[in-house]
């Protein structure tokens, strides 16, 4: 009697990825479009992982195209986001001006990111 294993039979196991995320090789990555522009970025090799950080970063995309201030931002990026967005509007004088007593400002705060100010340490 001649003895025969059985086929293998292979099950193909489809994982959903939410909306905006893509699998390449082990990584999940984002991959979405917000207001026209394309935001592609590595988040992990964890899909449970890689579902927060997606989350996260929909929503810093959402807020910044709002006009919200990210709190993980550094307040020296953001005085330099907001002079180049003033710098068309005023005089170069005023600019210059504005940005020494911004720089004064900030050497002399205790706190490095937007998320640790408050009216304690502004005072």
């Amino acid at each position: 009697m001649i003895q025969t294993t059985p086929a293998r039979k292979f099950v193909h196991v489809v994982v959903w990825h939410p909306s905006g995320m893509t699998k390449r090789g082990s990584k999940y990555y984002s991959n979405f479009r917000q207001d026209g522009r394309l935001h592609r970025k590595v988040l992990s090799s964890n899909l449970q992982v890689a579902k927060t950080m997606l989350q996260d970063q929909k929503m810093k995309v959402y807020r910044e195209g709002n006009g919200d201030i990210d709190n993980d931002q550094n307040v020296k990026e953001l005085a330099d986001e907001w002079f180049r967005s003033i710098g068309q509007q005023l005089g170069p004088k005023t600019v210059i001006r504005y940005r020494q007593n911004i720089a004064n400002v900030i050497r002399l705060l205790p706190v490095r990111f937007v998320r640790s100010l408050s009216l304690d340490v502004i005072e």
